[in-house]
């Protein structure tokens, strides 16, 4: 569903790499997406935990349900790198196999990302699904759907067939701090470029230091340096509900549906299912 978002990951769950907590070294990380290039590839890396955290309570969320929104998170967050429209966004719905839940994940091109989990049944996949919607102000919304053995693996498929080019991605947590790592290959045009073709395979075998690292230094943080960093995006948890929207979601229902579940005087009570916000709206009015 475009609106809700629309990455869904099915399947085998992966271990995730949890990565411990460095005492006197650890590198307290702002809240950002990092936007790198070099000769022949781009390179995106998000850290979110602030947020999350305020995704979990706003949800009331286990430790299980929160890493795995946290990643999800972290995910949109990456895939909102490529968008240049203003008010795009990208959707993320992950689902394994071992849980009856959805987890979803929906981020703002300005830095806002939200989320939710939801009841969604037992799978019986053994594979990673993967779903992207992309809700766009020009071109509307647009879908993908891949497989693959894992996130990781799926997110590399959406890049090739969605959109022709080659990627790798890394899906991190150290501590509390959720992360995700894309470098993307860009497309070869012309003959001159060839040079370049293999740059993304290049990057990323010059960042499994910080792929594998144990904790969040300093010192891992310096490799990227050698990269020309064109943007740096404050992230934050934001929803864009408002009184209009809600008020247009309510359109949609039956009008007598509306009255019934209407107080005494005339009011439903609408609760915003990303940030929990309350609205009353009037629906006794014709």
């Amino acid at each position: 569903d475009a609106e809700s978002g629309g990455i869904c990951v099915y399947g085998q769950h992966k271990t995730q790499r949890t990565h411990n907590i460095l005492r006197p070294k650890e590198r307290a990380m702002t809240e950002k997406l990092l936007k790198y290039t070099c000769d022949g590839a781009r390179i995106h890396v998000v850290f979110l935990n602030e947020a999350v955290k305020e995704i979990s309570r706003v949800h009331s969320l286990s430790e299980s349900d929160t890493s795995r929104l946290g990643q999800a998170a972290a995910l949109a967050q990456c895939l909102t790198a490529d968008r240049k429209e203003d008010n795009a966004s990208v959707a993320v719905s992950i689902r394994f196999p071992d849980s009856d839940k959805s987890y979803t994940a929906i981020a703002e091109t300005d830095g806002r990302v939200r989320g939710m989990c939801d009841k969604a049944g037992s799978s019986v996949l053994d594979e990673v699904i993967l779903e992207v919607t992309q809700k766009l102000t020009v071109r509307g919304d647009y879908s993908s759907i891949v497989e693959g053995k894992d996130i990781e693996d799926a997110i590399a498929h959406y890049y090739k067939t969605s959109q022709q080019v080659e990627a790798h991605c890394a899906v991190l947590t150290f501590g509390k701090t959720y992360c995700c790592l894309l470098v993307e290959q860009f497309p070869i045009t012309c003959e001159a470029e060839e040079v370049f073709r293999h740059a993304a395979d290049r990057e990323w075998e010059h960042l499994q230091p910080f792929i594998t690292a144990t904790e969040l230094t300093d010192e891992a943080l310096k490799i990227f340096e050698k990269y020309r960093k064109v943007a740096d995006t404050p992230l934050r948890f934001g929803c864009t509900c408002n009184r209009r929207s809600v008020q247009a979601a309510l359109s949609a229902v039956d009008k007598e549906e509306l009255k019934n579940a209407a107080d005494e005087d005339g009011f439903v009570s609408v609760s915003c299912k990303y940030c929990g916000k309350h609205y009353r709206i009037n629906v006794s009015e014709d």
